[in-house]
């Protein structure tokens, strides 16, 4: 069980709502320096009611100033900044390096305070460790802390500059673009063996999720070298081999990551096949994990073992690597002989077309995942959705107990500080062979 603390915060401004939210999106707020100036500390878009954002909007509506009363405060467009009266109680986590919250949820107006008390609190106990001295200190370091959003070298992660680094991704949790950028530079590790040299596909947003996103695969003009350009057959291509290139990515407002199934250096050649589960909306989430279980059991008829994936949303990736040995064509036929397989075995339950008419109440098995030039969600990527989903690797004796919401931008990077084993660890060394004669007839009849 996560600990958690208490901090009140003056409420400096507010942003849009977006998709069903209504009135107001995220709240920006404020604490006062031992200065008395008031310092940015970051925004809260969780622990609200519906009740509860009309009441703030209703209190916030007569407050509102044409320019921003906090040192620090975000460029963007979408704030509505207000005359920092009202105090507000949020549980948080921890304070950031730059002076911010992190994961705050609102807790409450605060009616019998004012603004101008409100200052960076220190828990009890480590007051009464380290004595006046050191709670001193502590609130110099806050002050410290809180100074360094103002400094440009503070929106920078692993040497990337992050420009418009307040622009907010999603808002209904705050997520910023510099959030976004520090989460794909802590598990940069874990990505990285899995779209390095490998073509790759982007979903960028890059006026924040209030203004069009739009899938790219190709490079454009003013990207850094480390994000690399190229051209297979018809298809433009991007790249990037390190660190630097995944945090550049979202610097050129990339939020999403997909990936080819091939390397560069067998581009036409498939190393993995994905089977991508996407149940229709009436379907619950146990009968997709159903699907894999039974397109797992068919891919081991055929001497695969195969690692799953959520998704970032309600389906499953059920993942085989493979000999770079076939070409794409000849893999897709094999992986749809195993779509229409499982179709057939239960007619009711899974479909193998995409027509959206012959969906409703089914899972469709997707096997055109694995076509030239066609990509699938990144292992740890985020996706470009409310709460800032992440495709999780995960192992099949967590599928059970899996439910995909739980695995976000915020829950992701302590998830794999906990982890003691990497379920995917094999998929990255194992070798494995796909029988030359298995073509998709001879699979289909054999199945029959």
């Amino acid at each position: 069980m996560k600990c958690s603390q208490r901090q009140e915060v003056v409420i400096v401004g507010f942003t849009a709502p977006g998709g069903s939210r209504q009135n107001l999106g995220a709240l920006l707020l404020g604490v006062n320096g031992d200065d008395g100036k008031l310092r940015y500390a970051g925004k809260v878009g969780t622990g609200f009611t519906a009740q509860t954002l009309a009441d703030l909007a209703r209190r916030l509506k007569p407050l509102l100033v044409d320019a921003p009363q906090v040192v620090g405060a975000p460029r963007a467009k979408d704030v509505t900044w207000v005359k920092p009266v009202l105090v507000a109680e949020v549980s948080f986590t921890e304070w950031t390096h730059d002076g911010a919250l992190r994961h705050p949820s609102f807790v409450g107006l605060r009616e019998d305070k004012p603004a101008s008390e409100v200052k960076a609190e220190e828990p009890a106990h480590a007051i009464e460790r380290a004595g006046t001295a050191g709670s001193k200190k502590a609130l110099e370091t806050q002050k410290v802390l809180s100074e360094r959003r103002t400094k440009k070298d503070e929106d920078s992660v692993l040497g990337v500059r992050i420009s418009h680094p307040d622009r907010v991704i999603d808002h209904t949790t705050g997520i910023t673009k510099l959030d976004l950028a520090a989460y794909y530079g802590a598990v940069a590790e874990h990505i990285l063996p899995y779209i390095a040299g490998r073509p790759l596909a982007l979903v960028r947003c890059p006026e924040g999720d209030q203004a069009e996103c739009f899938f790219q695969k190709q490079r454009t003009p003013g990207m850094p070298k480390a994000i690399h350009a190229g051209k297979v057959g018809k298809n433009s291509i991007l790249s990037v081999d390190d660190a630097e290139g995944l945090v550049s990515l979202v610097q050129f407002g990339a939020v999403e990551l997909h990936a080819w199934g091939s390397r560069l250096a067998h581009v036409h050649e498939p190393d993995w096949i994905v089977m991508d589960l996407d149940p229709a909306t009436d379907v619950e989430f146990a009968r997709t994990r159903d699907a894999a279980l039974a397109v797992r059991g068919l891919l081991q008829e055929i001497g695969l073992e195969s690692f799953i994936k959520t998704t970032g949303g309600k389906g499953l990736h059920v993942v085989a690597p493979i000999e770079p040995k076939f070409d794409f064509d000849r893999i897709k036929e094999m992986t749809r002989a195993i779509a229409e397989r499982l179709a057939r075995s239960q007619p009711r339950l899974y479909t193998a077309v995409m027509s959206k008419n012959k969906r409703t109440g089914k899972v469709f098995v997707d096997y055109l995942r694995n076509g030239e030039g066609a990509t699938a969600i990144a292992p740890y990527a985020v996706r470009a959705r409310p709460g800032g989903p992440v495709a999780l690797p995960i192992a099949w004796e967590e599928l059970r107990d899996v439910e995909p919401a739980q695995f976000t931008i915020q829950t992701v990077p302590d998830i794999l500080k906990r982890r003691k084993h990497d379920p995917w660890k094999r998929l990255l060394s194992i070798t494995q062979h796909v029988p030359p004669a298995l073509s998709d007839r001879r699979f289909a009849r054999k199945a029959g």
